[in-house]
């Protein structure tokens, strides 16, 4: 395993990740501010019509916002373990981390045993 081409992909990876959660952070600005006109309610009580479809899109972005926030930590936590001379094995059992599983998900921290006991799978 190169680590220092696992390294150059982390960068990437997270470059393109902050990339994509500013622009979330951006949509999610858009539907707050759209959606305080909507929630102001009528004069019977009720809420305006587009309210519930704002709200929902709202909801959808920030669950897109939490994901790639986790995301985000966990590219950097591998970071940290490439520079601590960790990348590539298992945090858990020591083991290596096959190069297949590094290849698809460059921030594995866990080998698959270690990560299927984890999920409980």
């Amino acid at each position: 395993m190169n680590t220092d081409r696992a390294v150059d992909r982390l960068r990437k990876l997270r470059r393109d990740t902050l990339l994509q959660l500013e622009e979330i952070r951006a949509a999610v600005g858009v539907a707050v501010s759209a959606a305080a006109p909507a929630m102001e309610q009528s004069e019977g009580g009720s809420l305006d019509a587009d309210a519930g479809a704002i709200l929902f899109e709202r909801d959808r972005q920030l669950a897109f916002e939490l994901e790639y926030s986790n995301l985000l930590e966990s590219i950097d936590h591998a970071l940290t373990r490439a520079n601590s001379g960790g990348y590539g094995t298992c945090e858990i059992c020591g083991n290596i981390i096959a190069a297949d599983r590094l290849k698809a998900i460059p921030y594995a921290v866990r080998c698959i045993k270690c990560q299927e006991l984890e999920d409980g799978t």
